[in-house]
């Protein structure tokens, strides 16, 4: 965690901003069905990596880290290297793929979402 004037790199905000609703600790579901909610809304599927992160599916301004408070989820993605994005894309699909077993009912709501 950053203190004082330490700020969170952006690939460390956008793998905190993933991981407060595929990895939260509580209130799993209910975030994983409003994630799964804008997806179906915006008509993106969850393995459409890029789409998902600049469209602004997970929430900004937690407390806990600091850094440019305006910046969303796109602008952060675009500072990122080639290497920062694909682990990020892997860091994503490993929290997906290990929360969808979670809840059955929602891969079944979500199907179109989820494949």
């Amino acid at each position: 965690m950053a203190t004082g004037s330490q700020a969170y790199s952006a690939l460390e905000i956008l793998r905190n901003d993933i991981g407060d609703v595929l990895d939260a600790a509580y209130g799993r579901e209910k975030l994983f069905k409003a994630f799964l909610e804008g997806l179906q809304i915006s008509g993106i599927k969850a393995g459409d990596f890029e789409r998902v992160i600049v469209g602004g599916h997970f929430p900004r301004g937690s407390s806990y880290y600091g850094g440019p408070v305006f910046a969303g989820t796109a602008e952060l993605y675009a500072t990122l290297s080639s290497t920062e994005k694909d682990e990020l894309r892997e860091y994503y699909f490993s929290k997906l793929n290990s929360i969808s077993p979670e809840f059955p009912e929602l891969r079944s709501e979500f199907e179109e979402q989820l494949h």
